[in-house]
């Protein structure tokens, strides 16, 4: 009976996310593509999601504060992006709401007397889903700043990860072969 609450509340959070992401979807690319060829819209993205944070927190891989700030951009470029990142903290919020549940409910099945691998096992593969789209959102956002950038700036930014590429470290050094006996 357990299994089966379980396997339909995952169920059912999915059935949500797929619809919210899927009409978030359309709306996203509807508001970033008339931003991106220049129309003008009726009312901007936060009017229409009050929810969306006025900034992101924290540093993004590719296109954090300080890389930004690198590349020199217009205001253009500067508000365009501010769009694209607002719809991106849309789009992601209730997914990250799911993955939260999802671990919360991952928790109480570790914690659980009696382990269930088929709802473990439904869960995880649940959660691998809502992070394939979070990584999907977040790297359609990078492409749509990417592609609001100048050929200098593109050159630039080239630049910057290849000078931010750390090279692993050199092997240990094997250890130094024993000292034969002294007479």
């Amino acid at each position: 009976m357990r299994i089966r609450k379980s396997l339909l509340l995952g169920i059912a959070c999915a059935l949500i996310g797929c619809s919210t992401f899927a009409a978030g979807s359309v709306s996203y690319a509807k508001a970033v593509n008339g931003v991106i060829q220049g129309q003008q819209q009726s009312h901007p993205v936060d009017a229409q999601h009050p929810e969306a944070p006025p900034q992101r927190r924290g540093p993004r891989i590719g296109t954090d504060q300080h890389l930004l700030s690198m590349l020199n951009l217009n205001e253009d470029q500067k508000a365009k992006i501010k769009i694209i990142r607002d719809r991106e903290a849309v789009d992601t919020k209730p997914l990250q709401e799911q993955l939260k549940n999802m671990q919360e409910s991952l928790i109480c099945l570790a914690e659980g007397a009696n382990f269930d691998e088929n709802a473990v096992r439904g869960l995880v593969n649940q959660e691998s889903q809502l992070l394939a789209e979070l990584n999907l959102i977040r790297i359609r956002s990078q492409n749509l700043v990417f592609n609001l950038l100048t050929t200098d700036q593109k050159n630039r930014l080239s630049e910057y990860r290849k000078n931010m590429k750390v090279e692993p470290p050199p092997p240990p050094k094997p250890p130094a072969p024993p000292k034969p006996p002294s007479e």
